[in-house]
């Protein structure tokens, strides 16, 4: 079996001369659930959370020339792995799943003659994410399969064909969303679910929502089928990146 590797802030680290030893990752995203004992009563009373993050170790290993050398590199790896924000984190034997990582902690270099070995640890966020996933609309109506095993808040791209006074995509549970305008010919519309963010032709339009009656809807596990509104006026794709615990 090969051995694995990682890419971290689109570096991979066979490109840094470190062996990984072992990985440690969470089999599942955790819940941040309560539990509430009741005086008097059986049991607990819970209080359901959402996923919080977890963390991910790897045992790594290092070979070089000289003691001064494994120093280096040591120094060479705080270097790489230090990040001010969340990097992508890949691992070879999951290569279509990525993690929002930070670098924690790297544990005490433990050396023997030119080898030197230690423990890296990431602050992952709860959930992995896939390949992202692109469909486009035809007839204004799509079924998307949400591959992953959590609900995810898609993206939309839509370029007007002809003009409209509104653009709706909705669900078959009723939900939808709801952008107002005087769209013409060539008009680009950007939507983004999971932020809220809407764009016209690249400058914020956030004002257009139909904000008392619109809802940001998530795609849930499995087959999901949309379909927009006014019919014939545009073109569209729904994107989204699956996620799983």
């Amino acid at each position: 079996m090969a051995a694995i590797t990682m890419t971290f802030n689109s570096i991979l680290s066979t490109s840094k001369n470190i062996i990984i030893k072992d990985v440690k990752r969470p089999v599942k995203a955790v819940l941040n659930d309560k539990f509430q004992e009741l005086p008097g009563k059986h049991g607990s009373y819970l209080i359901p959370g959402k996923f919080k993050d977890s963390f991910i170790k790897v045992e790594i290993a290092m070979e070089e020339v000289s003691l001064a050398a494994v120093r280096s590199k040591v120094r060479e790896l705080a270097t790489w792995l230090h990040t001010t924000d969340w990097a992508i984190l890949i691992f070879s034997d999951e290569p279509d799943l990525y993690w929002l990582a930070k670098c924690t902690n790297i544990e005490d270099l433990e050396q023997t003659v030119l080898v030197g070995e230690t423990v890296i640890e990431f602050r992952v966020q709860p959930l992995a994410y896939g390949t992202e996933i692109a469909t486009d609309f035809v007839g204004d109506t799509v079924t998307v399969d949400n591959i992953g095993s959590v609900e995810i808040y898609p993206r939309f791209l839509v370029t007007f064909t002809a003009s409209a006074t509104e653009w709706k995509v909705s669900n078959t549970s009723g939900q939808y969303a709801r952008i107002v305008d005087d769209f013409v010919l060539g008009d680009v519309l950007s939507i983004d679910s999971a932020t809220g963010a809407i764009l016209k032709n690249g400058v914020r339009a956030m004002n257009n929502l139909d904000w008392q009656n619109s809802r940001f809807f998530a795609l849930t596990p499995g087959d999901n089928t949309l379909s927009i509104t006014p019919t014939g006026k545009c073109t569209c794709q729904v994107k989204f990146d699956p996620c799983y615990v």
